[in-house]
């Protein structure tokens, strides 16, 4: 639920800020997600009335309109608005101010006629969605007035998440409640006065279904001008809510909804036939909605109809055929009480989720229908005029939902709460929520109000006494029941069981392998007369302790090519043992390494078959890695690649894997000769490296949507084979500045010997730039794009083939 700030400082105002306020409520149950600023996204904009109307000369589908805007001299705006006509007050963007999209507004001359500034709609101003049109006030304003100060812009937005027992707080009235109680300000609600009846036209109503509908209340309004304008602060109160305005009939019963939590209902009484009946669908019924959707009902589902036919689905959505259109004179209001199961069993079942179902499938107030149509029937004959009929109240007592008095004794809240509150506390807590009270031996007897449903039993009413007593006032005590604690790890740091999901995922199988291997194996990779030798080996070719993972991973490849198998993809996690630093003990690593040999995918029919090179290995490698942020941009603890040399590894198909300047691990293709060692007579890859460089990771750290757009720029250019990407990376990020939010590498072409025999190649780069509080200029990101170019041809001599737009 979404709810204005300044709207809800009428009702209760705390000595609190907006983020004081959110705090309080999250931690009396009411979890705000957001707080989001009501900020205006133009400037120098102001109230304007067109005087006058005057066709353009030269195009028919333009006007020129001369606006007073409470200065000695009108202005003179050209606008091709279809509702710029004389007496309309509207809104005003002035010379130099700014809409929406960022656009500045300066004096033009439009066909041949003067513009002396722009009139506008409420999706130029960030006020709604209507683009069709200008955006029309209340003609009483006052010409010139600030539209900031008019719409009382300066506000925030409190986000609330609530939980469905507490229907009761989906409304202004609710959540005010909430806040005089938790932060003991005074509360003033609205005075709903009872609005008396001047007309004796009143409709029939009958209740067939009385569980599903115990109270039903309705009103009729002769003589109403349905097409009269909704003042300016209901529509503003509407849109900070989430609502569009729809006219001012149906904009009365939302804002009722809002402000009371009672969802209502209209009809136009002239297309109800003998009156309302409530009750369950016939079998084969249908009904159009207001939205067009057509429904056929099934017999469980409760209907609002007249004598003939079906007008509305009970508590869910209105019918199109009882609609209120601007002709519409009688209005016949529904205030009712319907049963929440009911509600939501049929809203399930047709996959309508609308603010009435959601309020009535969590309980609404059974003892509000009566007021509701009281604070309807002002607001509408106050805004469309017309009299009122007198009020037809049915309600069955027997089908109302009744409270019954719970006891809450004093030891038990100690009991449960851990701590001693004391009664007079308790006591001004509970009838602070609206509950009744009458004191017993050792507790209160405790009435519920009818608006809490979720109240019923003594657990509940202790919990309203921890949560409004404050939930960080409850003592904190070790457990002594059990002595087991949990083990957590450290946020930054991945479980082992994610790199086997990884790898996994990636069609890799898990291997385990002996941890003694043949001195052999061991030779092709590492020295041999440095590792740990066992005394007794359970065989001669498992005397050493492994200093690698991949001897042994490479036998059970071997072992599995032996017998026909030519795509195997095998990984393992665990220890090595590396000689000690200065003769010293040797030191158990934990390592994660992984082999590959034969085709890159499975055979099917996606892709022609091919076999796996270094860069399928490559990228396993960096998919394993992006669980410790590689990929994330520069920094101490990226990750980067380095042609090296190794023993064991082919020459030019080797790389050496670093992290903040420190080696941790290798990939690369297998030597001939180990090739040959293993009798593969397949390319065979494999990479290893620290398990704690795979590991740790960097902290996430929250980022806001981006709120305006980024623009990319595309470079090509060509530059000696030698250079590495990653080189190029940094030089772009270092000179690009801080718009650059993003840099990618999307292409590289280079022959035997280079483009044109020059041993050169063509790398290209896309480069994304973003502000987080504006729109960029093509001229920013120009000049962003020209200091990298300035320094990658200082540094690296590059030749640029082209530069534009991505």
């Amino acid at each position: 639920m979404l709810v204005s700030e300044n709207w809800l400082r009428e009702w209760v105002n705390p000595a609190w800020d907006s983020a004081a306020l959110a705090d309080a409520l999250t931690m009396g149950g009411l979890e705000v997600d957001n707080v989001r600023r009501q900020s205006a996204a133009f400037r120098k904009v102001v109230v304007g009335r067109i005087d006058q109307v005057d066709r353009h000369p030269r195009r028919a589908n333009l006007r020129v309109c001369t606006v007073n805007i409470g200065r000695s001299r009108p202005l003179q705006v050209v606008c091709g608005a279809p509702n710029a006509t004389a007496g309309v007050t509207t809104a005003v963007a002035l010379i130099g101010g700014r809409i929406k999209d960022g656009r500045e507004i300066h004096k033009a001359r439009i066909h041949g006629i003067v513009s002396s500034g722009m009139l506008c709609s409420a999706a130029e101003l960030d006020l709604g969605d209507d683009a069709s049109g200008l955006i029309i006030f209340d003609a009483g304003v006052t010409a010139g007035a600030d539209i900031k100060t008019h719409l009382a812009l300066d506000d925030a937005i409190l986000e609330l998440k609530l939980t469905p027992n507490r229907g009761d707080c989906l409304s202004m009235r609710g959540v005010a409640r909430e806040v005089a109680v938790l932060s003991g300000a005074r509360l003033t609600a609205p005075a709903v006065k009872a609005v008396a009846a001047r007309s004796s036209r009143r409709a029939a109503i009958k209740v067939d279904d009385k569980n599903g509908c115990p109270r039903y209340a309705g009103r009729v309004l002769s003589g109403v001008n349905a097409a009269a304008a909704t003042p300016d602060w209901m529509r503003e109160r509407l849109r900070r809510a989430g609502l569009r305005s729809i006219g001012a009939v149906v904009d009365v019963t939302n804002f009722v909804m809002l402000e009371l939590g009672q969802p209502m209902h209209a009809f136009d009484l002239a297309s109800v036939d003998g009156g309302i009946i409530v009750r369950r669908a016939a079998r084969g019924e249908r009904l159009r909605l207001l939205d067009g959707a057509a429904l056929a009902l099934g017999g469980d589902m409760l209907v609002i109809a007249d004598h003939r036919r079906p007008l509305a689905l009970a508590g869910i959505m209105g019918g199109a055929a009882s609609g209120i259109s601007e002709a519409a004179t009688e209005v016949l209001l529904e205030s009712a009480c319907f049963d929440p199961p009911t509600v939501a069993a049929t809203a399930r079942r047709l996959g309508l989720n609308t603010d009435a179902a959601h309020r009535f499938e969590r309980g609404v107030d059974p003892a509000l229908q009566v007021a509701a149509l009281h604070r309807a029937s002002r607001l509408l004959i106050d805004i469309c005029g017309g009299t009122a009929g007198p009020v037809v109240d049915r309600a069955s007592r027997r089908h109302l939902p009744a409270k019954k008095p719970v006891l809450l004794r004093h030891a038990r809240v100690r009991r449960v709460l851990g701590q001693s509150v004391a009664s007079a506390k308790i006591e001004k807590i509970i009838r602070g929520l609206g509950m009744k009270t009458r004191k017993t031996v050792g507790g209160l007897k405790v009435t519920p109000p009818t608006w809490r449903w979720d109240v019923d039993a003594e657990h509940d009413l202790i919990e309203e006494v921890a949560r409004v007593n404050g939930y960080q006032r409850v003592p904190v005590a070790a457990a002594t029941t059990s002595p087991a604690s949990a083990q957590l790890s450290p946020e930054n740091r991945s479980p082992v069981a994610r790199l086997r999901d990884c790898l996994a995922a990636r069609d890799f199988q898990e291997a385990v392998t002996y941890s003694f291997v043949a001195p052999q194996a061991q030779a092709l990779f590492d020295d041999a007369r440095r590792a740990v030798r066992l005394q007794n080996p359970i065989a001669a070719n498992m005397r050493d302790m492994r200093m690698s993972l991949w001897p042994g991973l490479l036998l059970a490849l071997a072992h599995n090519y032996n017998r026909q198998h030519r795509r195997i993809r095998l990984f393992e996690i665990g220890a090595v043992w590396r000689p000690g630093r200065n003769g010293g003990a040797p030191r158990e690593e934990q390592r994660i390494g992984a082999v590959a040999a034969g085709a890159a995918l499975s055979r099917q029919w996606g892709a022609p078959p091919r076999a796996a090179d270094f860069f399928d290995l490559k990228g396993d490698l960096c998919a394993l890695l992006s669980l410790a942020g590689f990929g994330d941009g520069g920094g101490e603890g990226e990750f980067q690649f380095t042609p090296a040399r190794r023993r064991g590894l082919r020459d030019g198909q080797c790389a050496r894997l670093s992290r903040g300047g420190k080696n941790c691990g290798w990939i690369g293709r297998l030597s001939p000769q180990a090739e040959s060692f293993f009798a593969v007579e397949q390319a065979v890859f494999a990479f290893e490296l620290s398990l704690d460089a795979a590991l740790v990771r960097p902290l996430p750290v929250y980022q806001p949507a981006p709120l305006y757009p980024s623009v990319s720029r595309d470079l090509s250019f060509l530059v000696a084979q030698a250079v590495a990407a990653r080189d190029l990376h940094r030089a772009i990020r270092k000179s690009a500045g801080g718009l650059l939010s993003a840099l990618e590498l999307f292409d590289v072409y280079q022959g035997a010997q280079g483009i044109d025999g020059a041993g050169k190649k063509s790398v290209s780069f896309r480069l994304t730039f973003q502000s987080p509080s504006r729109t960029l200029k093509d001229a920013e990101v120009d000049a962003a794009v020209a200091d990298v170019l300035r320094a990658l041809g200082e540094e690296f001599s590059i030749e640029l083939r082209t530069a534009q737009p991505a």
